[in-house]
């Protein structure tokens, strides 16, 4: 073993050297032996080429060493800003015409024995305010989700805008719910007077994807192992939770606060992508909403990964490492060969699919220990209205082929000066370059849209009809949640205009 990782390390040298570069070390975040690592990045040199292209042995060995063992969840957070080509926050609310943040902070209080806690948000209206006047003129509920960076600001304003923008805003109550890496105290949050003696849940790594418990409140029972449903203990709540009692108290809301409320649209873009897709899986709340006369409509664009319901994945033709267009279509699905899988034991791993899945997640308790919950789920997942909106430029893949020249135009480089989907770029590194995540796509545009394929697939191999809504959207940006929300698209599926 010794001996292979000497080998590999002198490739990466070499292959340095060749480049004319000089970086700083990858580090292999996330993994509590070093050597995996390594051992990782080795079975990698062997992958198989996904196109007939030549792609040096040099230059794959250092991608996959580099991306291999990092764990996503441990990315410089400042990164999604600069990925999303609006780091500087201010211009988007001024471009709403929001000068002052504070006014829109509220919050939902959440179920728990250990003292009281809050989920925080941004919300044009405090639908939870009893004592304020009914909001008859709202009919419309426009849930906005932040990615990695929690930028939550930005997210509402660009949702705000995106109202104002089709003339809607006045029939709409805008919310974009925060994941707080810290404790946040509700007097220092918000002036609602329910939240003064209230502390926030919180997450202080971005598991919230995953629909991880909040960290302990209190800490006074770091071993608690919130196995138990009800989320009481410890004080600790699933961020898949937090949805589900966040829509529950706006359909609660129609007799009060919202009398003529009629949709709630859910929308997630990047790692929010990632919350709301696999929570709309799990979730039983859109289907409870419905029956009760309020429609959930959930929009996800531009996805990292997506979770596959069964171990079948792509086809090597549907994968290929180029742009393939918005066109772009998968018709074959399959189990990875052996080679594959051994290559990439963990290639179906929760997040990606339903192995391994967390034993102290709250949420996903009944579902991990249960078939019959598995298939219920599965079977009700056809029945909720999932769309896709994936951005037509996120398709940047300098890092497939060409790791030196990040700025080649054409089949290899979407964007010149900025490529950002190909951990680990120096200039970006925020997509998920994991061989499972390989296994789904080489970017993000054709990740998407291999899954919506996926999804028919899946379904009319049980005999059952599924097929989502798939759209694509442009603008002069490679991963924006602004050309989203801006996008005619998008306003016809939350608003029909």
């Amino acid at each position: 073993m010794a001996q292979m990782k000497t080998a590999a390390a002198i490739v990466l040298v070499l292959f340095l050297s060749a480049a004319g570069r000089s970086q700083a070390s990858h580090t292999c975040f996330g993994q509590e032996d070093s050597s995996e690592c390594e051992e990782d990045a080795l079975s990698l040199l062997q992958w198989p080429r996904r196109t007939g292209r030549q792609v040096s042995l040099e230059a794959e060995a250092e991608r996959r060493a580099s991306s291999q063992g990092q764990e996503e969840l441990q990315l410089d957070e400042e990164f999604e800003s600069k990925l999303e080509g609006e780091a500087d926050l201010d211009p988007a609310c001024a471009k709403a015409g929001i000068a002052d943040i504070t006014e829109y902070k509220h919050g939902n209080l959440v179920k728990s024995s250990s003292g009281q806690h809050f989920f925080p948000t941004l919300s044009s209206v405090d639908h939870l305010d009893l004592e304020a006047e009914p909001q008859s003129q709202v009919e419309h509920v426009l849930i906005s989700f932040h990615g990695l960076s929690r930028d939550v600001d930005r997210y509402f304003c660009t949702a705000v805008g995106a109202a104002k923008k089709v003339g809607k805003y006045e029939k709409t109550l805008v919310i974009a719910p925060l994941f707080p890496k810290a404790q946040i105290k509700g007097s220092e949050w918000s002036k609602s007077r329910r939240l003064q003696e209230a502390v926030s849940v919180h997450w202080p790594q971005p598991d919230f994807v995953g629909g991880a418990d909040s960290n302990n409140i209190n800490n006074n029972n770091k071993n608690n192992n919130n196995n138990n449903n009800n989320n009481a203990s410890g004080g600790s709540h699933s961020s898949y939770k937090m949805l589900d009692e966040l829509v529950e108290s706006l359909v609660a809301s129609k007799n009060s606060s919202l009398p003529n409320l009629k949709k709630i649209s859910i929308s997630g873009f990047s790692a929010g992508c990632q919350f709301v897709s696999r929570w709309s899986f799990f979730s039983m709340a859109p289907l409870k909403a419905k029956s009760n006369g309020i429609p959930v409509g959930i929009i996800i664009g531009d996805c990292s990964s997506y979770m596959y319901l069964d171990k079948h994945r792509p086809a090597a033709s549907c994968v290929p490492w180029e742009n393939t267009g918005p066109n772009h279509t998968c018709q074959h699905f399959q189990e990875p060969a052996a080679a594959q899988q051994e290559q990439c034991p963990q290639f179906d791993d929760f997040k990606y699919g339903f192995s391994r899945m967390p034993k102290k997640g709250s949420y996903l308790k009944s579902f991990r220990e249960s078939e019959a919950v598995q298939a219920e789920v599965i079977d009700k997942f056809r029945l909720k209205d999932l769309r896709f909106l994936i951005g037509q430029n996120d398709a940047c893949n300098c890092q497939f082929g060409k790791p030196s020249d990040y700025e080649t135009l054409g089949a290899v480089c979407v964007r010149q000066g900025q490529c950002c989907d190909s951990f680990p770029a120096p200039n970006c590194r925020i997509m998920d370059a994991r061989c499972p995540a390989m296994l789904e796509g080489s970017n993000r545009l054709q990740r998407g849209l291999n899954y919506a394929s996926y999804l028919r697939d899946f379904y009319a191999r049980k005999g059952q009809f599924w097929s989502p809504p798939v759209a694509t959207f442009t603008g002069v940006l490679t991963h924006s949640f602004g050309e989203m929300a801006s996008s005619p698209t998008f306003s016809s599926w939350v608003w029909g205009v």
